[in-house]
């Protein structure tokens, strides 16, 4: 159950530090924690399943630049010989898990600060994010409206019921 929570936190999160911080422009090297990134339009894309820490499995798309037997990962960020990605500080964004509910990689980073987070998480999985908040924000307002009409239903009930109780005790007590 605290994966859970936590994994819905996460999902939450990125998506709301995506709209803080929106993905660097191809070929901008502003960036603290990452290198500039390359185009892998043209390159081979393999679709592959990753581990996590913890043992938890997820989906990932790799691009391999065959002329020059390197890998890069959807953002064209550099990837290790594990197929993570490697900062410009030399941190590799390994998961730590994976939530069961959304299926989002959740990463461990060492200052957690919101750059540091959004260097290690791919585009991909940030628009699946907010795709999700969307979602479960819709969820909730569709069941917000019934739930707050039953609960004033509910206490309107409960008001009319104490009313009539105590017009009851008021007529016994004048009689």
């Amino acid at each position: 159950m605290k994966s859970h929570l936590k994994a819905t936190f996460a999902a939450i999160t990125i998506a709301t530090l995506s709209g803080c911080a929106a993905p660097l422009p191809k070929g901008s090297d502003t960036s603290k924690y990452l290198p500039t990134p390359v185009d892998v339009s043209k390159m081979k894309p393999v679709e592959m399943t990753l581990k996590a820490k913890n043992g938890d499995e997820y989906d990932a798309l790799r691009f391999h630049d065959v002329a020059n037997n390197k890998w890069f990962d959807s953002d064209g960020y550099p990837v290790n010989e594990k197929f993570l990605r490697v900062r410009k500080d030399g941190f590799v964004c390994e998961v730590t898990y994976v939530g069961l509910i959304d299926k989002m990689p959740d990463f461990k980073t060492p200052t957690d600060e919101k750059a540091d987070i959004i260097a290690c998480v791919e585009n991909v999985n940030v628009q699946k994010a907010e795709k999700r908040v969307f979602t479960i924000s819709g969820v909730g307002a569709m069941l917000g409206g019934p739930i707050v009409a039953a609960s004033t239903a509910a206490g309107f009930i409960g008001g009319t019921t104490v009313d009539a109780v105590n017009a009851v005790a008021a007529k016994e007590t004048a009689e």
